[in-house]
């Protein structure tokens, strides 16, 4: 059986970020790789006719939502901040950069600071200002400018849309999305179910 899987994730959303902060114990554990492919969460939503839940004005789930997610950064031990500058917020630049970044095998590296700087510092126009996303890349070794540039080119704007298009086909409808085996978990919730598959390939 394989021991990769994909995770598929968009740095708009907080269970992504819960999740990406839990992925490197989950692979030493279970002896996987993990490979991190940005999608366009917007995308997505758009293909499947899926609806954001911050954008569905009902009270209760509002304040759930908001709840859960803390609940679960308490759970792992993390810190979990909402954007001070608004939410949701664009985060189409950042998901490209992030794929340009995939040429110099750092986007796991640069994924971990934007949501770092999103989700921890609660600072998301940092994944709308191209001088911020440069400045992020410079800080691991990459020429941020150039990257920023290579980022809106016409190949790396239908690189993030294939990639995206394809998560669709496996059945993502959501972030986060991790594919194994041909098979589909959606949630930082569903981890658990993942690292059970990881450990019957494994034999544990």
């Amino acid at each position: 059986m394989p021991k990769n899987f994909d995770f598929y994730f968009d740095v708009i959303s907080p269970y992504s970020y819960l999740a990406a902060t839990q992925l490197d114990a989950l692979c030493a554990r279970s002896g996987a790789t993990a490979t991190w492919r940005p999608f366009f969460l917007g995308g997505v939503m758009q293909a499947t006719d899926n609806k954001p839940p911050m954008t569905v004005f009902v009270p209760p789930k509002l304040t759930w939502f908001k709840q859960d997610m803390q609940d679960w950064a308490q759970y792992y031990g993390v810190k979990l901040s909402l954007p001070s500058s608004g939410f949701p917020f664009n985060s189409l630049r950042a998901q490209r950069l992030l794929v340009a970044a995939g040429e110099h095998g750092k986007t796991r590296e640069l994924a971990l600071s934007l949501f770092d700087s999103i989700w921890v510092r609660g600072e998301s126009e940092s994944v709308q200002d191209p001088s911020q996303l440069a400045a992020l890349a410079d800080a691991h070794g990459l020429d941020g400018a150039k990257l920023v540039a290579q980022s809106e080119t016409p190949e790396c704007k239908a690189e993030l849309k294939a990639i995206t298009d394809h998560a669709v086909t496996l059945g993502a409808f959501g972030a986060p999305s991790f594919v194994y085996d041909g098979r589909l978990y959606w949630g930082n919730d569903r981890m658990v179910l993942l690292e059970a598959a990881l450990s019957r390939a494994k034999g544990l």
